[in-house]
């Protein structure tokens, strides 16, 4: 069954998008279970899309995460944006040291 986006998503992709075409600064915030580590790179492709969003920073707490996040930028952004991963114990492939890439 393909991932389907809680509420909201679309919301926060729009206003994503229109503070990238302001130069703003958006945080995701959301609790536990509802889809953040999913959603993030579907909401970063979207707003990059249609404002040009340059970058950002998924921070996140545990290597697996970190793993599962990498593989969802990879696939949402389809080699149209550089995405990079800063882990202790993440293989060499993808490791990106100063968080050069856009995502």
């Amino acid at each position: 069954m393909p991932w389907k986006a809680r509420p909201g998503v679309g919301l926060l992709a729009e206003e994503a998008a229109r503070l990238a075409g302001k130069g703003g600064l958006l945080v995701f915030e959301a609790p536990t279970g509802y889809g953040k580590t999913r959603a993030g790179p579907l909401v970063y492709a979207e707003a990059r899309g249609r404002a040009g969003l340059p970058r950002v920073i998924h921070a996140l707490p545990l290597k697996a995460i970190v793993e599962e996040a990498y593989g969802h930028y990879r696939e949402a952004l389809g080699g149209s944006a550089s995405v990079g991963v800063q882990a202790h114990g993440v293989p060499q492939a993808g490791k990106a040291p100063f968080y050069a890439p856009d995502a």
